[in-house]
């Protein structure tokens, strides 16, 4: 048991016979919004769910270098997984850039089973054969961010 995880009167714990282990608190990561080279744009999006599997929804925006929105979009996506609902965040946001003439989108994902999913190119879900197409016919860069900076 951790002192953060008591909520009440840490001597009276002790009197009982309660010990408490030292914990360091987490080291602080610098979390900040890279700037992007000439002619290209950045896609971030989040994603919610009621558990994995769960009421979901995703939406993302694009923004040009200048931090300036070029677009934003919200989808309810029902009953989906967590990484079903991640991937069509990122084709959906692609693709709507495509559509707009964007041809030059870096993605920043925070979940790291994604971004594995994304760079081993394996798999046939509809999304990632999608999202395979698309990486074909623009310049895409997919990169991890912590969740605080995206």
């Amino acid at each position: 048991m951790t002192i953060q995880n008591w909520k009440g009167d840490v001597a009276v714990a002790k009197k009982l016979g309660f010990h408490f282990s030292a914990t360091r608190p987490p080291e602080p990561k610098l979390v900040c919004w890279l700037p992007l080279c000439a002619d290209w744009y950045k896609l971030n999006y989040d994603d919610e769910s009621i558990g994995n599997l769960g009421e979901a929804g995703a939406g993302g925006i694009l923004r040009d270098g200048q931090r300036i929105m070029i677009f934003a979009f919200y989808e309810f996506l029902g009953t989906q997984t967590n990484a079903y609902v991640e991937l069509f965040a990122i084709v959906h946001g692609v693709q709507l850039a495509r559509h707009l003439g964007y041809q030059q989108i870096w993605v920043e994902i925070d979940t790291q089973a994604v971004l594995h999913l994304i760079s081993k190119e394996e798999g046939d879900w509809q999304l990632l054969t999608k999202l395979r197409m698309l990486k074909r016919q623009m310049h895409l860069k997919f990169t991890h961010v912590y969740r605080e900076g995206n």
